[in-house]
């Protein structure tokens, strides 16, 4: 289990971040999200809470992606089983709504089964970039009155 930082650590850190991680930290959506998650896997109790707290954890920077599902075996203590439910929800409904945030932070290794998907959104976030080129008519097709 990693070192427990004071608020005035965790609020420095906290503003570093960018502004989509921000919001998805204090999001009302992200806690649905997890409660959701754990209630898919059977998880209705305290843990939940755990969950909550090492969802936080990765979207501070302080603990990549690819170790969540260890962690809440580890940290929260739920079987194999569980555990992947939750991970499985958690990164979906969540990390992958920040993974480019997520990915700068950590690296695109550490962000899981993201690399390719990252790599074409900027590509194509490039290809948006770039200007038109020139609107020509077409003869072939009637002019919109």
């Amino acid at each position: 289990m990693a070192k427990e930082l004071s608020q005035d650590e965790l609020w420095k850190i906290y503003e570093l971040l960018p502004e989509d991680l921000k919001d998805a930290i204090f999001s009302m959506e992200t806690s649905d999200n997890i409660t959701l998650a754990c209630k898919l896997a059977g998880i209705e109790d305290e843990r939940e809470s755990k969950v909550a707290k090492l969802t936080g954890r990765v979207l501070l920077g302080l603990m990549a992606p690819d170790k969540f599902q260890t962690a809440l075996q580890q940290e929260v203590g739920l079987n194999d089983q569980e555990a992947k439910k939750i991970s499985h929800q958690i990164h979906r409904l969540i990390f992958n709504r920040v993974k480019e945030s997520l990915a700068l932070l950590y690296g695109y290794e550490a962000v899981q089964g993201q690399t390719q998907s990252l790599q074409t959104e900027s590509s194509i976030k490039e290809i948006r970039k770039q200007p038109e080129g020139p609107k020509t008519i077409d003869p072939y097709r009637e002019v919109p009155e």
